[in-house]
């Protein structure tokens, strides 16, 4: 017997329709063995089995996750074993893409911190470059430099230390997320 929910889910019209198929072949090939050792357990200990997860294949072929619970019971005086099952298959798909997006907010992370390094890495050679000339600049030329002149010097090696600082900052921003 099926209710009209169990009809729904599996795409049948009628109880009819139900009946003259097999019920294993509700179940998708490659949940059949845990599925019949599950029933089997259930009918032998004549208890309640489950939560367990099964695949299931519906009328026109499509697979739904769902799962699933058992139990003996008497109908019409006959032992039956009766089933109760609720469709995952949204909760499985969302799971799935869930992590898929970690997978690849992972691999994102990482290019962003190898980014991040080659990127500081390769900036502080031409800021070691404009300091090393500053500070010759200003060696050489010190008493030939007018008062402008200092202060110029002067805030080319501020302006370098700032940037020092700021890929410094960058570096170790991008490095949060893995420390």
């Amino acid at each position: 017997e099926a209710n009209p929910r169990f009809l729904e889910m599996f795409g049948y019209g009628s109880e009819a329709e139900v009946r003259a198929i097999d019920p294993i072949e509700l179940v998708h090939p490659g949940s059949r063995a845990r599925f019949e050792e599950v029933v089997r357990d259930t009918i032998a200990g004549k208890r309640m089995s489950g939560p367990f997860e099964v695949d299931c294949v519906t009328r026109t072929g499509q697979v739904r996750h769902m799962v699933a619970f058992g139990s003996m019971a008497e109908v019409r005086d006959e032992p039956a074993h009766i089933g109760f099952m609720a469709d995952v298959t949204g909760i499985k798909h969302a799971e799935e893409a869930l992590a898929a997006q970690a997978v690849e907010l992972k691999r994102s992370n990482a290019e962003l911190q190898q980014f991040a390094y080659i990127a500081s890495h390769d900036l502080q050679e031409p800021l070691r470059m404009v300091s090393c000339f500053a500070e010759l600049l200003e060696m050489r030329f010190k008493d030939a430099l007018a008062g402008d002149g200092s202060d110029f010097i002067g805030h080319i090696v501020q302006g370098v230390d700032r940037m020092q600082r700021l890929i410094d900052d960058l570096l170790a921003y991008s490095r949060v997320g893995t420390h």
